[in-house]
This record gives structure tokens, C-alpha cells and sequence, in this order.
């Protein structure tokens, strides 16, 4: 099995809570091997970003307002 990441986010919750990690509320924004390069752009990110339960390796995330 290759490594990898799966980035997901969420859009937020209407009582202002962070969503539980096994709310259907998550999508996949980013999925990725090792061998698909160290840097990826999402264009716009969600209020909540979390590692899904297949990343094997760590992230960085970079930004800019």
C-alpha cells in the first residue's frame, strides 16, 4: 500500500460546534499517494479540515488570506 493523505473538510455546523469525526457532513478535498508531488492547491477551504483515517504521512498546510 502506498502512502499518502486524505484531507477532508467541512463546512461548519449552524450551532457553531466543531462536527464530530464521523459526521456526514465531511468531504474528501484532497486524496493523494506519495507520488503525486509534496505540493497541491485547493482552492477553497472549508471552515473545518481534518487528516481522514487513511493519511499515513504528516501535511503542511499553507495559506494565504
Amino acid at each position: 500500500m502506498a502512502s499518502g493523505v486524505l484531507l477532508q473538510g467541512h463546512p461548519g455546523l449552524a450551532s457553531g460546534a466543531t462536527p464530530a469525526a464521523g459526521d456526514p457532513g465531511w468531504v474528501t478535498l484532497l486524496s493523494a499517494t506519495a507520488t503525486q508531488g509534496a505540493v497541491a492547491e485547493i482552492a477553497d477551504l472549508p471552515k473545518f479540515v481534518k487528516l481522514g483515517a487513511a493519511a499515513t504521512d504528516p501535511i503542511t498546510l499553507e495559506g494565504v488570506q
